[in-house]
């Protein structure tokens, strides 16, 4: 779709910065399933395939660090985005994919 706003994940570009973020609220209490840990993946250059949501909304944010811990906002020439983890096979991030929107968020995998 052109000028959407957000691109397909076969476009997007990414530019990493530190986003500084206000302090932690209460997250959202979610009692279905328990956080989604850093497991031992590769160093970050070995990463590829990442499970986002493209939204800048810290609500959301924290409703999403409440499943993985190490979600965070990034943004792109082309918005701002919750990254929620990063992988370096798209099966991988498939699963944490279909984890995350079965819990309600609007979250796609994109390969960088």
């Amino acid at each position: 779709m052109p000028n959407s706003g957000f691109p397909n994940s076969n476009s997007i570009e990414i530019v990493r910065s530190p986003q500084p973020l206000p302090p932690q609220i209460q997250p959202y209490p979610n009692q279905a399933m328990p956080p989604i840990a850093a497991q031992n993946l590769p160093n970050s250059a070995q990463l590829r395939y990442f499970v986002i949501i493209p939204t800048g909304l810290v609500s959301e944010l924290q409703r999403v660090q409440a499943i993985a811990p190490n979600a965070q906002l990034r943004s792109s020439y082309r918005g701002t985005y919750i990254e929620v983890q990063g992988y370096p096979d798209r099966p991988s991030a498939d699963t944490l994919n279909s984890t995350i929107r079965r819990q309600g968020f609007d979250s796609r995998v994109a390969f960088f």
